[in-house]
């Protein structure tokens, strides 16, 4: 029997080769970069499994002794994973997985988005290797983020856009919208992808060509509604989002917005987003973007115009993004990838055959450069946070009831502590917990205190309140708190 180098065989290899570098990974407890915005989604989801399971209740740990509802983007990705506690139990290993679906998804969504494109098999299987081994996308395929449901959403309703395009028929034009209706649920800032339908119904007016593809894609719109109505009902709580506030936000991890600029084009696209095998290839293809400017306008008008959205969610938000918060630039990897593989296919249609030999090398190199710049990420001996919460985790959980609410610190991103120890309660840094705050906090209905603050180790002030020191873990020190017994007195 003859074998074939069909398009299963590859993504089955892909699949293999991606599920072997992050192999080590699975088991592990969150760790390195954005650890915080991991452990919030992490809590989102634990919380949904052990307290309420309703998807209209996301909560958060560090929310005092209220219930920590915090209804903003939709919860669509938390509450799934969390669903998948009750038939293989909770644990790390269950998130990741279901998250490494999710980005097996993507992967699969964009190969067949190519293959609409272009007919060029090559080019196809080029393009979804430079798409998976993006190194911003090879990190979080695997850990706990909304974006990355956001992200296959939105990979997948450009797929059905442009099968619908091609082949008019109503089902794909609301399946189309259905992901993006659900893209922008798990992440406002994927609304963007309404570029392409925008685009479509543009295409049609110009040829006046509304029937029927213009009517499909028409009513196919009424499945927005769930997600314009969430965020219309939420609005209220989203006001503090630095997200709705862009590039008037202030954020500590921001800078001049020129060196954000620079910064973002000239390290993290060709390092981080990209990586620098699939470099040369996306600059070939913004070459080509700029020869064929024309061409594009006519032909492919709903990239375009997403593309023009994204460019100007950019800017608005360079404030947040800065060079830091990289998960923000996840919605550009499709587009980025489209310009890269276009820019393969112009390379590889050269003749000489040592050009060819170069292209296919530097994809097939591409697995192993992100794997040299990512895998440093996950090191259990440099977390991002002080390691003995990472290997005291099961201790410090245990130190006091599951149900006790505490004081934690120093943790000034109310998320990766609360997490660690598993606990409810407030969090501070160093000076913002004086005998008064815990005084209030206490009467509040606090009744221990994590702490690895050497402020308020050395606090004398403090030690009226502390009935017994639970135990120490490496840096880390619990006390039980007394009660209040009356006025000025602690019991």
């Amino acid at each position: 029997m003859k074998f074939r180098f069909t398009p299963g065989v590859f993504l089955g290899i892909l699949f293999i080769i991606t599920f072997v570098l992050h192999f080590r990974v699975f088991k592990m407890d969150i760790l390195g970069t954005h650890a915080w915005r991991q452990t919030y989604t992490q809590a989102n989801i634990d919380c949904f499994y052990e307290e309420d399971n309703s998807i209209f209740h996301p909560r958060y740990l560090a929310r005092g002794s209220g219930d920590g509802i915090r209804a903003q983007e939709f919860p669509v990705m938390q509450w799934t994973v969390a669903q998948t506690y009750f038939v293989f139990g909770q644990s790390i290993l269950t998130t990741r997985v279901v998250c490494f679906i999710m980005g097996l998804l993507s992967v699969w969504g964009f190969f067949l988005l190519l293959q609409l494109l272009t007919k060029n098999r090559a080019t196809i299987y080029a393009g979804a290797t430079m798409f998976t081994f993006s190194p911003l996308f090879y990190y979080y395929m695997i850990n706990p983020l909304p974006d990355l449901l956001a992200l296959c959403a939105a990979v997948w309703c450009m797929y059905f856009y442009v099968r619908a395009d091609q082949q008019k028929k109503f089902w794909l034009f609301a399946a189309a919208t259905a992901c993006l209706s659900v893209a922008t649920l798990a992440k406002l800032p994927y609304i963007m992808f309404a570029g392409i339908p925008i685009g479509l119904m543009v295409i049609y007016l110009r040829n006046k060509g509304m029937k029927p593809a213009g009517y499909f894609l028409l009513i196919s719109g009424l499945l927005m509604i769930p997600a314009l109505a969430w965020y219309i009902s939420v609005l209220p709580e989203m006001q503090a989002n630095a997200v709705l506030a862009g590039i008037f936000s202030s954020s500590p991890d921001s800078r001049p917005i020129l060196d954000a600029l620079v910064g973002n084009i000239t390290d993290s696209l060709p390092e981080l987003f990209l990586g620098y095998t699939a470099l040369p290839f996306f600059l070939v293809g913004l070459y080509l973007l700029f020869r064929y400017r024309a061409k594009l306008r006519r032909q492919y008008l709903p990239f375009v115009l997403a593309g023009i959205l994204f460019l100007l969610y950019f800017f608005y938000e360079i404030n947040l993004i800065s060079t830091v918060h990289d998960y923000y630039m996840m919605p550009f990897l499709p587009l980025l990838f489209l310009i890269a593989a276009w820019g393969w296919q112009y390379i590889f249609s050269f003749e000489k055959k040592v050009i060819r030999f170069i292209a296919i090398a530097l994809v097939v190199a591409t697995p192993l450069t992100a794997f040299l710049k990512i895998d440093s990420r996950w090191n259990v001996n440099d977390p991002g946070f002080p390691i003995y919460w990472y290997t005291q985790r099961d201790q410090l959980r245990a130190a006091v009831p599951d149900s006790s609410l505490v004081i934690m610190g120093n943790d000034f991103t109310m998320c990766i502590l609360p997490y660690y120890i598993h606990k409810r309660g407030w969090t501070y840094v160093d000076s913002e917990m004086q005998r008064y705050n815990v005084e209030c906090l206490i009467k509040e209905g606090a009744e221990y205190l994590y702490t690895n603050s050497e402020v308020t180790l050395n606090d004398t002030t403090l030690r009226p309140l502390f009935r017994r020191e639970v135990g120490v873990y490496e840096g880390m020190h619990v006390f039980e708190l007394k009660k209040p017994a009356g006025e000025g007195e602690w019991k």
